[in-house]
C-alpha cells in the first residue's frame, strides 16, 4: 500500500485552530484531521453527552444536484438510490444510500430540499469524505442531461452535537430554534451566511452547520466562545456513533454489504418497495421480503477486553458465524461495546457468542442498537401511530409518517389546553383529514406544557413534516416508567411491516 505523506494531506479551513487548541493531527480520508485534544478522547465523549460539542467535519463533502424543477432532480436521485425525493417536502432532509447494480452500497448520504422556492430544482448532498471522488464520479456519469452536480469545494462543515446544543446555537442563529429534526433553512451564523440542518452522528440532538469556508474559523470561535462548547476529535465522534449503532462506511457498510443487511430497511420507502426501479432492486428487495442470510447487529462483550473491527464472532458451539466491524469502549456504557454481522438465525437479542480476541474466546451476546438509549434523545412509537420523542422529562408527541400517509390531507386540528393533565390514553388532540376525523391519544402520562400553535393555521405541515414541524403537544412527564410498555423504533418498523 502507498503511504500519503504529511506534506501532501489535505487540510481543512479549520487546521490552523485545531493546532492552536493542541489538537493531535492525524490522517484520515486523505486529510489531516483532529482525533482529539488534550483533555482526551473519553473528556471530549462525555462533554458532548452532557453538554455540546463542535466538530469539524469539513472533510465530508458537499454537492447540489441542478435541474429545471425539483420533478426532474428528485426523479434523477430516485434513479440512483432507493429513497424517494418526489415528495420530499421544501426544507426537510432525509438520509439515503447510492447503490450498486448489486445491491452492495456504494454510499450513504444526505439528501436535503432547499426551502425557498427560488431553489426549485436543487437538492443538496452530504457524502462521506473517503467515498466523495467516487460518488461524484458515479453521479455525474449517470445524470441525465438536464440535471448537473455541482460539487462546493468552497465550504465548511461544522457539527454542534450534544444536549445543550439548541440552547448554544439560538444565540448564534436565533432562526434555528424553531427547526424541527431533519429539516434544513439557509440563514445566518453570527453574521455569516449558512446553510442549516438539524441532524448528526452522535445519537444527540444538535446541528450541522454549512459556511464559506474562508469564514468557517469566524463561526467556529464564535462557537467556542461559549463556555458550554468545546473542540471535539475523531475519535469522540467514532465512539459517541458507535454508541448511538450509526454505520461507518468501510467498516459497517460497503459495496459487499445489502441495506438489508445493514437494517437500513428503513430507508427504502413503501413507493420504492412496490415500484422497485432502482440499482440492486432485485436483491435488496428479496432480502427485505424473505429475509437477508445474515443481518448487522450489537454486540455486547463480557468483560472489559474491547472487540476490535475484524474479530471473528463464533456461536456458542464454536462455528464462525460472523465477523465484528466496529468495537471499541463506550464511554457513557461504561464497557466494551460492539457492532458486526452475524448470520441471520444468530442475530436475535440475546443470542451468546464467542468473540476471538488475542487468541481467546471471550464471551459476548447481541444485543440492542444503540448501545445505550438512556443516553440520549430517544423517540418510541405506540401501535395506534403515535410517536413520542423524550429530552429530560419533556415529552414531544405526534404521528408518524404511516399515520399521516392513511389521514390524506388534514384540514383540521383540535389541541388541548396548556397545563392539561392527560393520562395514558387520553384523547391529546384530535386531527381531521379529507378522509375522516381521527383522535391522537397520549402515549404516557404528563402535563401538557406546550401545543403546536402553528397546526390551527396550517394543519398541512401534519403531512409534511409528521415526526418534526407537525408535532402536536409537548408533556412533562409524571409517569415515566410507562415509556417501558413502548415500542422503539426497530419494534414499531416490524408492526407496520406487518399491515
Amino acid at each position: 500500500m502507498t503511504e500519503i505523506s504529511d506534506t501532501e494531506l489535505l487540510e481543512t479551513p479549520l487546521a490552523s485552530l485545531h493546532r492552536e487548541l493542541g489538537a493531535r493531527m492525524v490522517p484520515f480520508a486523505g486529510y489531516s484531521m483532529p482525533v482529539q485534544y488534550p483533555k482526551g478522547i473519553i473528556a471530549e465523549h462525555n462533554w458532548t453527552r452532557e453538554s455540546a460539542g463542535l466538530f469539524d467535519v469539513s472533510h465530508m463533502g458537499q454537492a447540489f444536484l441542478v435541474g429545471p424543477d425539483h420533478a426532474t432532480t428528485a426523479r434523477a436521485l430516485e434513479a440512483l438510490t432507493p429513497g424517494e425525493f418526489a415528495a420530499l417536502a421544501p426544507g426537510r432532509v432525509r438520509y439515503t444510500l447510492l447503490t450498486t447494480d448489486r445491491g452492495g452500497i456504494i454510499d450513504d448520504l444526505m439528501v436535503t430540499r432547499p426551502l425557498d422556492p427560488a431553489e426549485d430544482g436543487v437538492l443538496g448532498l452530504i457524502v462521506n469524505a473517503g467515498r466523495k471522488v467516487i460518488d461524484y464520479a458515479h453521479l455525474a456519469a449517470r445524470l441525465p442531461a438536464d440535471v448537473g452536480l455541482q460539487v462546493a469545494e468552497d465550504r465548511a462543515l461544522l457539527a454542534l452535537q450534544g444536549p445543550k446544543a439548541a440552547a448554544v446555537f439560538a444565540r448564534h442563529c436565533p432562526a434555528a430554534a424553531a427547526m424541527g429534526f431533519m429539516t434544513s433553512i439557509r440563514t445566518e451564523v453570527d453574521g455569516v451566511e449558512a446553510i442549516v440542518s438539524r441532524s448528526g452522528y452522535t445519537g444527540e440532538d444538535g446541528y450541522e452547520i454549512s459556511v464559506p469556508g474562508d469564514a468557517a474559523e469566524r463561526v467556529a470561535r464564535a462557537l467556542l466562545a461559549d463556555t458550554e462548547v468545546e473542540p471535539i476529535g475523531l475519535g469522540a465522534r467514532d465512539s459517541l456513533r458507535l454508541e448511538a449503532g450509526l454505520c461507518l462506511y468501510g467498516h459497517d457498510i460497503d459495496e459487499a454489504t445489502s441495506p438489508a443487511e445493514a437494517d437500513l430497511g428503513f430507508a427504502i420507502p413503501k413507493r420504492r418497495r412496490i415500484e422497485g426501479g432502482f440499482p440492486g432492486a432485485d436483491r435488496i428487495l428479496g432480502e427485505l421480503a424473505s429475509g437477508a442470510p445474515r443481518l448487522r447487529v450489537g454486540i455486547r462483550p463480557e468483560g472489559r477486553a474491547p472487540a476490535r473491527d475484524g474479530t471473528e464472532i463464533r456461536d456458542a458451539s464454536g462455528t464462525l458465524v460472523g465477523i465484528v466491524t466496529s468495537g471499541g469502549f463506550g464511554p457513557s456504557v461504561g464497557g466494551p461495546i460492539a457492532m458486526g454481522y452475524v448470520a441471520a438465525d444468530c442475530a436475535a437479542p440475546g443470542t451468546p457468542l464467542l468473540l476471538s480476541v488475542r487468541g481467546k474466546d471471550l464471551p459476548a451476546s447481541v444485543a440492542p442498537l444503540p448501545a445505550s438509549r438512556e443516553t440520549f434523545m430517544t423517540t418510541y412509537f405506540t401501535k395506534d401511530h403515535e410517536w413520542i420523542r423524550i429530552d429530560g422529562d419533556l415529552a414531544t408527541v405526534g404521528i408518524t409518517d404511516y399515520a399521516q400517509s392513511q389521514l390524506g390531507d388534514v384540514v383540521y386540528v383540535e389541541l388541548p389546553e396548556i397545563g392539561k393533565a392527560l393520562a395514558k390514553g387520553d384523547e391529546a388532540a384530535v386531527v381531521e383529514s379529507v378522509k375522516a376525523a381521527s383522535e391522537v391519544f397520549a402515549p404516557v402520562s404528563g402535563t401538557v406544557e406546550a401545543v403546536n400553535a402553528a397546526l390551527t393555521d396550517e394543519p398541512g405541515k401534519i403531512n409534511e413534516s409528521p415526526e418534526a414541524e407537525g408535532w402536536f403537544v409537548k408533556l412533562k412527564l409524571t409517569a415515566s416508567d410507562e415509556l417501558a410498555e413502548l415500542l422503539d423504533e426497530e419494534a414499531y418498523k416490524a408492526f407496520v411491516e406487518t399491515l
